[in-house]
């Protein structure tokens, strides 16, 4: 017996459920946030740092 499943796929950029700081991207079944240059995505993986947070930044010649 075969059985049809339907899957559908929940924005959560369009539904502001994702909580992403500047960019976000959907996923299937999941999304990914992203910075603006001269930002880095923080560890919690939603919010981005400016360049005064930024420790790899002054590495990457960010900061002014």
């Amino acid at each position: 017996m075969s059985q049809n499943n339907i899957f559908s796929d929940v924005d959560e950029c369009a539904e502001y459920t994702s909580r992403c700081d500047q960019h976000c991207t959907n996923t299937l079944g999941s999304f990914i946030c992203s910075c603006k240059p001269g930002y880095r995505l923080g560890s919690d993986k939603k919010t981005c740092q400016g360049k005064e947070n930024c420790i790899f930044c002054s590495f990457l010649n960010l900061q002014s």
